[in-house]
This record gives C-alpha cells, sequence and structure tokens, in this order.
C-alpha cells in the first residue's frame, strides 16, 4: 500500500514510519524538517507545513495514496492543529479525486470513548488537557462527516516502552485495563489493520495491558 504520513519524525510517526516499511509498504512523509527523519532514502519526502493547504496539496501530488495517517501531537495551549491538517487532508483528497482511508490518532476520551476512560483522565480533560482535546474533537467531528473512509485511533497515556504485539488491547467499547500504552503499540496496530475493513468507520480505543 501506498501511504502518505503526516508527523513523521513525531514520537509515533517515527515508529509508525519504520513498521510501515518494514511491511513492505511505500510510505511517503509530510515534514517540516527532514533533517530529522531516520531512513529518509526509503521515503518519498515533501517539505511543508500540515497546516499549510499548498503543502498538502503538493504531497498528493499525482500518485494516489491508499491511506493517510495522520499522527501528531499538540502542546496544552489552545491549538486547531490537528483541525487544521485533517480539514486539508480532506480538502487535498477530494480536489485530486483520491480516496484514501484516514487513520487519525486521537485520544482515549473524546466522542464516545469518554466512557472508557478513568475519573483521574476525565479530570485531566477538563483542565490540564482541556484544549488538545478540543482539537481532537473537531478533528473527530470532521472525519466523520467527510465521507472518506477512517479509523480514529484512540490510545490512552503514551510511553516510549518497547513493541509488543501481544502486550495491548483494542476496544470500541468498554473498560480499558490500563492507562498507558507503548507508541510502538499503538503504531503496531495501525499498521497491521491497514487494508482492513472491519476497522472502517470505527473510533477504537487502545491501551496495554
Amino acid at each position: 500500500m501506498h501511504i502518505l504520513v503526516i508527523g513523521a519524525t513525531g514520537g509515533t510517526g517515527r515508529t509508525y514510519v519504520e513498521q510501515a516499511l518494514a511491511a513492505g509498504h511505500r510510505v511517503s512523509v509530510l515534514v517540516r524538517s527532514p533533517q530529522k527523519l531516520q531512513g529518509a532514502a526509503e521515503l518519498t519526502v515533501t517539505t511543508g507545513d500540515g497546516q499549510d493547504p499548498a503543502a498538502v496539496r503538493r504531497a498528493f501530488g499525482a500518485d494516489p495514496f491508499d491511506a493517510v495517517a495522520i499522527l501528531v501531537g499538540g502542546g496544552l495551549s489552545a491549538d486547531t492543529t490537528n483541525e487544521d491538517i485533517t480539514r486539508n487532508v480532506i480538502d487535498a483528497a477530494r480536489e485530486s479525486g483520491q480516496r484514501p482511508h484516514l487513520w487519525i490518532l486521537s485520544a482515549c476520551g473524546t466522542g464516545d470513548s469518554y466512557s472508557q476512560t478513568s475519573w483521574i483522565a476525565r479530570l485531566l480533560m477538563r483542565t490540564l488537557l482541556r484544549h488538545p482535546f478540543a482539537d481532537h474533537q473537531r478533528q473527530e467531528t470532521l472525519v466523520r462527516s467527510c465521507g472518506l473512509p477512517y479509523t480514529i485511533v484512540r490510545p490512552v497515556g503514551l510511553t516510549n516502552g518497547p513493541l509488543t504485539p501481544d502486550g495491548y488491547v483494542a476496544r470500541s467499547s468498554g473498560k480499558l485495563p490500563s492507562n498507558r500504552i507503548s507508541r510502538a503499540n499503538v503504531a503496531h496496530y495501525m499498521v497491521s489493520k491497514l487494508g482492513n475493513p472491519k476497522v472502517e468507520s470505527l473510533g477504537v480505543a487502545l491501551s496495554g495491558k
């Protein structure tokens, strides 16, 4: 499959690109700082900001994508980064006539996953993390109404732990066994489900076991 990754130099993005290449996929990336890329020789690189509509249109080009993975983090201040990037991707896909599967890295607690969170997580969502969660909520609203195939991935707190393919769970409902999951395991889920129709139009929460 041919995948466009936005956020390839972040913690989750780096391991996603590594795993996607190892699985035999073609990977293109849109990045602001190409010098931060690992294994750049195996990638098709477009330099630019995902919040710039023209940069996203350049990344789409003439070679169609089977999937677009938006793996962008966020700060604690009021921000529209994920919302802006997602809107630009949807617009570029429509303008180019493409229908890639959108893979959105959101957060557990958004949308209908609120009931899957702990009381501590809910407190943080209302206080310290209220701005990034608001950005993800708007992002998810765009995705669900855009008409493109999508999967929304909602991990609990991210760590830099190792890849353990049998060490995490993915649930669309119900409580989660842990409040932590490694970025490598999140990337593993997203790469392993590429092309799987069973996850289309789903929001899936991830946690460690």
